[in-house]
């Protein structure tokens, strides 16, 4: 399960916490949304780009091995001439596409890749968290009972064992949401840090590329 089919926005009316804190902890998530559904569409936009320019490759070399091997190429010195330095060019430019090809496999896709990996902990700490959330309000409601019932000692004793089940609680379930809150902050700020290097060394090699294509 992702973030986008993460069943979010069903509060309990009768929620401990207020609909403002949940709206902003959903307005947290879709973001996480957003980082996740760009970083899987940036993995496999160039996963696509490298697997076009290898085929694009491979059938400019298939094409130059029948065109060699027609009459075309063996009856007409001109023609010849001008395939054979097409082919050595195509060689050049195969070596070039094969090293782009590397630098985007190792700057883009496994960094996209490895960001991917994080999404599913968070999701699993949201769950928790929402569960600890279940277990504040079943506890607060337990609370609410003891609190309009007569005050026989019985009565009393439950309203307090509610009261400190209850504390312990909104503890735990605080502690999860402001860390999870944190966490969550810390890695969507850090987005641009973390892809703008690998932009860059994607720009280089693509520059690096061309020059050196150009002045083949």
């Amino acid at each position: 399960m992702t973030f986008r089919h993460y069943p979010f926005g069903k509060q309990s009316k009768k929620s401990p916490i207020s609909k403002t804190a949940e709206r902003e902890f959903e307005r947290e998530i879709r973001k996480l949304e957003q980082l996740e559904e760009n970083a899987k569409k940036i993995h496999n936009d160039m996963q696509t780009c490298i697997e076009a320019q290898t085929a694009q490759s491979k059938y400019e070399n298939q094409m130059l091995l029948n065109l060699t091997a027609s009459s075309l190429y063996r009856d007409d010195e001109k023609l010849r001439a001008l395939v054979d330095h097409w082919v050595q060019s195509t060689k050049k430019l195969e070596l070039l596409v094969e090293e782009l090809n590397a630098t985007s496999q190792k700057v883009i896709v496994e960094p996209m890749r490895k960001i991917a990996t994080i999404f599913p902990s968070i999701l699993q700490a949201v769950k928790k968290r929402d569960q600890s959330l279940q277990e504040y309000s079943k506890c607060q409601e337990k609370v609410n009972k003891y609190v309009k019932r007569e005050r026989t000692a019985q009565n009393v004793v439950k309203l307090e064992n509610s009261r400190q089940a209850c504390s312990i609680a909104r503890t735990d379930f605080e502690s999860q949401n402001n860390l999870l809150m944190d966490e969550i902050a810390r890695l969507y700020d850090g987005r641009i840090m973390y892809i703008q290097p690998s932009l860059e060394a994607l720009v280089k090699a693509q520059v690096r590329g061309l020059l050196c294509a150009f002045v083949s």
